[in-house]
């Protein structure tokens, strides 16, 4: 999760700045800008920014961000990631922070990503592999957390590349609107996409932990950041946790098939149907297709 497994709530502030050249914009180089009084509500600076986001600019850093994967991991190598993978990545991902003005620093907590003030963001259980575990496989929270910060910083990026179209804004309403694309249901939906990238449920398939699958949904969530810039709502339509799944599947099936919540519950175990989606591509067919009646 964004704050770690010690807790469930967050708020990201995000920061970013500078003139795009040759070099990366510096975060911090783009609040020297004056308040604009004509842009004074939220929701004008969420229409600003969706107005102004240069798409080509985006789209360039999200495939910087993409094949920093791609070019690591192999696409085609479906094993679970390695310590010595997973290490590689997040290097990385800390010299494109370097690149933006993002300083990312470690934290003594148990294991999370933890965006602090306008530049930083403090990690815990990113560790450096040793000579005896370089190639054993990195369990599923530890690569939940990498999958959140490389959305942390790549939408750090995309705002620091366009710090040219959005120098009528100032430093609180960026601040501001970061705020809002980072919390309440905004904050759900990257949770969502990010636990359907790797979460405890995918130890029940070797397959669905594979570095292939792994990939595929890391480029849906980093593709996801530019619609969200747009329209200032993040969403993922396949983003869905299996809980949520689970939940909304027996709260609608009673009603069908004429069956209590509690019969239903018995008959179908939490458990047995995040099975049977994980391993069954025609019950997880068939679910989606309910879901949709």
């Amino acid at each position: 999760m964004f704050r770690g497994l010690r807790s469930f709530i967050f708020s990201f502030i995000f920061l970013f700045s500078g003139v795009p050249a040759l070099a990366a914009p510096a975060c911090h180089q783009l609040f020297a800008q004056m308040d604009e009084p004509s842009i004074e509500t939220q929701q004008q600076v969420l229409e600003f920014v969706g107005s102004r986001l240069n798409e080509k600019k985006a789209d360039h850093v999200i495939q910087k961000f993409t094949d920093v994967f791609e070019k690591s991991v192999l696409s085609d190598d479906n094993r679970v990631m390695s310590e010595s993978q997973f290490y590689n990545l997040y290097t990385q991902l800390k010299v494109l922070a370097v690149e933006y003005g993002i300083r990312i620093e470690s934290k003594l907590d148990t294991m999370g990503v933890f965006p602090e003030g306008l530049d930083l963001i403090k990690i815990a259980g990113f560790s450096e592999p040793t000579a005896t575990n370089s190639e054993k496989n990195v369990g599923f929270a530890r690569r939940h957390e990498l999958a959140h910060l490389f959305h942390v910083i790549a939408l750090r990026a995309i705002i620091a590349e366009n710090a040219p179209e959005f120098s009528a804004l100032s430093r609180r309403q960026l601040e501001e609107f970061v705020s809002a694309m980072e919390s309440s249901r905004n904050y759900l939906e990257f949770e969502k996409i990010v636990t359907d990238i790797s979460s405890v449920l995918h130890v029940l398939s070797p397959m669905k932990s594979g570095n292939e699958r792994y990939g595929e949904k890391l480029r849906v969530l980093l593709q996801g950041l530019k619609p969200a810039l747009l329209s200032g709502k993040v969403k993922f339509a396949n983003g869905w946790g299996i809980i949520e799944i689970y939940a909304k599947f027996v709260s609608k099936a009673p009603l069908v098939l004429g069956k209590s919540f509690g019969e239903l519950a018995v008959r179908l175990p939490f458990i047995y149907f995040a099975t049977h989606i994980l391993m069954d591509s025609s019950f997880r067919e068939w679910v989606q297709n309910f879901l949709l009646l």
